[in-house]
């Protein structure tokens, strides 16, 4: 299980980052004609805000959420790390009190996803950090068009003869997907 565990997880990088090439799937970040909205707060390219300024971060978050066409948001989701989630639930208005409550208040209900201006919010590490410019943590949208096709199932190639001198056998395995 570890090994196909593994696998997966280097095809959620190549679903969301991947660049189209070198054996790689176009990942959803990387598709043509995707728009993108700046949440960075008080601090350059990261999500924070502070009581003196409390709408710093917020905006970009609710205009990304509004921006998107009517179309989409009946099955919409938020995809982002953890971390960027964190960051999210810690803005708060100008009394200090949090704009987004954290899990219990917010939809988590016997571990069903939690709900960020009324869309479920899905985790991923492969999901761009902030604090870096260009990149974008947060995504939202319908994620049940983006198409991943499986070619054939996993093919093996044994490799005995290669590592005999060291008694070991050596496999590799072969996947299509994109």
């Amino acid at each position: 299980t570890t090994l196909f565990r593994s696998m997966a997880l280097v095809e959620d990088l190549g679903f969301i980052q991947g660049l189209g090439a070198a054996l790689q799937p176009l990942g959803i970040l990387n598709v043509p004609g995707i728009s993108t909205t700046g949440v960075a707060g008080t601090t350059s390219h990261v999500i924070s805000n502070t009581i003196a300024s409390p709408a710093s971060s917020t905006g970009g978050i609710i205009t990304l959420a509004y921006s998107l066409p009517a179309q989409y948001t009946r099955n919409a989701k938020w995809l982002m790390r953890r971390t960027i989630e964190g960051e999210i639930r810690g803005l708060v208005d100008a009394n200090g009190r949090y704009m987004w409550p954290a899990y219990a208040d917010a939809g988590l209900v016997n571990g069903s996803p939690s709900n960020l201006v009324g869309f479920p919010v899905l985790h991923s590490d492969w999901m761009p950090a902030d604090a870096v410019s260009g990149n974008a943590p947060l995504l939202l949208g319908d994620l049940q068009h983006y198409v991943i096709a499986q070619r054939t199932q996993i093919t093996s190639l044994v490799l005995r003869e290669r590592f005999a001198d060291t008694d070991q056998i050596g496999i590799i395995l072969f996947e299509r997907v994109g």
